[in-house]
């Protein structure tokens, strides 16, 4: 467990968890990890927006297997139980 240095903890020069440095030691102003922040509904978005890469987003809903044969995981007991559970990540 860490600490999100924003906001009201931007000035925090140690951790208020386990009250480790913050930054490398010898390098003042170099922190030790980094979170990367990756906006992934907004990269979705674009991709199904883009008519060469849509088809290929939609292949787990248009290629489930019509046998009784597990091909890919879409054809799984355990896919069909998240598409019945939450339907809208369906």
């Amino acid at each position: 467990m860490g600490v999100l240095y924003h906001n009201e903890h931007e000035v925090v020069n140690q951790c208020l968890v386990c009250h480790e440095c913050r930054y490398v030691l010898g390098c003042n102003r170099v922190p030790k990890k980094v979170l990367r922040h990756f906006p992934l509904i907004l990269r979705l978005k674009q991709m199904f927006r883009a008519p060469n890469l849509s088809k290929f987003m939609k292949w787990h809903h248009d290629n489930i297997s019509k046998d009784e044969y597990v091909k890919h995981v879409v054809d799984s007991k355990a896919w069909a139980r998240i598409n019945f559970i939450w339907l809208e990540f369906a």
